[in-house]
Parts: C-alpha cells; sequence; structure tokens
C-alpha cells in the first residue's frame, strides 16, 4: 500500500505540472514536502501529499468530463477515480483536437471561418 501511494503521488505531481494552467487558484498551490532531506517520505506524508494533489484535480471543472470532480481521473486509478466518484466505467483522457485545423480543399471563406472557429472552441473545451 505504501509503494501504491508513492507512485500515486508522483504521478499526481508529475500531471500536475504538465497541466501548467497559469494563473490557476489551487486550494493548495504549495505541497506539503515528503520528506527533509536524508530521510524517506512515510506513507502519512504521501497520503497527505496524494490527498491534497487529488482535491487540486478536482477544483478543475470540466463540465464534460465528470461533473464536480474535475481533473481528478488524470491522477488516480481506474479503480480510485470509481470508488470516488461512483461512475460504472474508467476515466477516459479526452483527445486533443488537432493542431492546426483541417480545411478541405474548395472550402469557401465562410466554410473556413465556421472550421476555425470550431477548432478553436474544440481548444477552449479541452
Amino acid at each position: 500500500r505504501y509503494q501504491s501511494y508513492y507512485n500515486l503521488c508522483t504521478n499526481i505531481i508529475i500531471k500536475m505540472t504538465e497541466l501548467s494552467i497559469a494563473n490557476r487558484a489551487w486550494p493548495h498551490p504549495v505541497l506539503t514536502k515528503l520528506n527533509t532531506p536524508g530521510t524517506n517520505p512515510t506513507f502519512a506524508t504521501i497520503k497527505i501529499v496524494a490527498s491534497k494533489c487529488i482535491a487540486n484535480a478536482i477544483s478543475i471543472e470540466k463540465a464534460r468530463l465528470t461533473p464536480g470532480f474535475g481533473l481528478v481521473g488524470l491522477v488516480t486509478s481506474d479503480a480510485d477515480f470509481q470508488a470516488l466518484t461512483g461512475a460504472q466505467a474508467p476515466w477516459v483522457r479526452p483527445n486533443a483536437p488537432p493542431i492546426d485545423p483541417v480545411l478541405p480543399d474548395g472550402a469557401t471563406q465562410h466554410q473556413i471561418q465556421e472550421l476555425l472557429r470550431q477548432h478553436n472552441n474544440a481548444w477552449a473545451q479541452y
């Protein structure tokens, strides 16, 4: 159990830094240190940091994902996600839209504008 919390905590910290949301008001903007230099982290410190990271992930509201649970699926295992949310299926990470919009040959100016609008909306939702 200690190792699973240690792995969870490591994954949480990596995922939270990957999110890099500018000017985000996190519930826990500064995480507790896992250990002091020369000591190993304990189960208790890992559990504290993991719970704070999960709270940070939950604070990111994405209504189309898991209402009320934000991005908690990024930082928990499938089993933990299902237990926490009551979901019947594991969390599915949303797919990123293509980097560039897909513009068919011969598209009119109005079609291109609409496709660009849809592309920008897709990125905003992602």
